[in-house]
C-alpha cells in the first residue's frame, strides 16, 4: 500500500466535516446533560478527539488501495455507510434540540430522548470502559463525571466512544457491503432484482 500525497489534504477535509458534523449529537449530550461546555480542558479534550480522528480517517482512506478507488465495493460500502450515519446524526440533533434548549430548571421529560440515540449508549459504554481502567488503576477520587475536569480523562471517553461509533459505521458498512455485492451479483447474473 502506497500513501498518496495528493489524495490527503482531500481526504483531510472530508473527514475533518464528517468528524465535526457526527461528533455533535455526543458533543451536545456531553455539553449539555454532563455540563461539560463549563469545563474548559474536556471541551479542548473533545475538540482535540475529534481531529484525532479526522486525522486517523484522513491517513487511512490516502492510502493506495480499496478505499481509494471510488468504484470499489469497498469505497461504495463506507460512502453508503457514512451517508446513513450523517442521517443518523441529523435526526440525532433535532430531536436533542429541546434538551438542549432547556431551560435552567432542567431537561425534564425532553431528556427521555437521548435514550435512543446511538452516540448516548456508545458514550455510557466510554464512561464504563474508562471507569472500569480508572478502577483497575487505582486511581479513582471520585465520581467519574467530576474526574471529566482533566483534559486526559475527557480525551481518553471521547476517543473511545469516537471508536465504539466508529465500529457502528464500520457495521452499517459491512451490511452495505453485502447488500452491494448481492445487488452486483444479480445484476451480472441477470437474476432479477429486489425493488429498492
Amino acid at each position: 500500500m502506497t500513501f498518496e500525497r495528493e489524495r490527503f489534504p482531500r481526504q483531510l477535509a472530508h473527514w475533518s466535516l464528517h468528524a465535526c458534523v457526527n461528533a455533535l449529537p455526543s458533543f451536545l449530550i456531553a455539553g449539555r446533560l454532563l455540563e461539560l461546555w463549563q469545563k474548559p480542558a474536556a471541551t479542548l479534550a473533545m475538540l482535540a478527539a475529534i481531529a484525532t480522528f479526522a486525522l486517523g480517517y484522513a491517513l487511512l482512506t490516502s492510502f493506495r488501495g480499496p478505499f481509494s478507488d471510488p468504484g470499489s465495493i469497498a469505497a461504495r460500502a463506507v460512502r453508503l455507510g457514512t451517508t446513513i450515519r450523517i442521517w443518523v446524526t441529523a435526526i440525532s440533533v433535532v430531536a436533542l434540540l429541546p434538551v438542549v434548549t432547556a431551560g435552567p430548571n432542567g431537561v425534564g421529560e425532553s431528556g427521555v430522548v437521548v435514550f435512543f440515540l446511538p452516540d448516548f449508549w456508545c458514550g455510557l459504554g466510554a464512561a464504563m470502559v474508562v471507569g472500569w481502567v480508572v478502577q483497575l488503576l487505582g486511581s479513582a477520587t471520585g465520581p467519574l463525571p467530576d474526574q471529566l475536569d482533566s483534559f486526559g480523562m475527557a480525551y481518553a471517553m471521547t476517543v473511545i466512544e469516537g471508536v465504539l461509533l466508529s465500529l457502528l459505521l464500520l457495521l452499517i458498512s459491512f451490511f452495505c457491503l453485502v447488500g452491494l455485492q448481492i445487488r452486483d451479483r444479480r445484476r451480472g447474473r441477470g437474476l432479477p432484482q429486489v425493488v429498492e
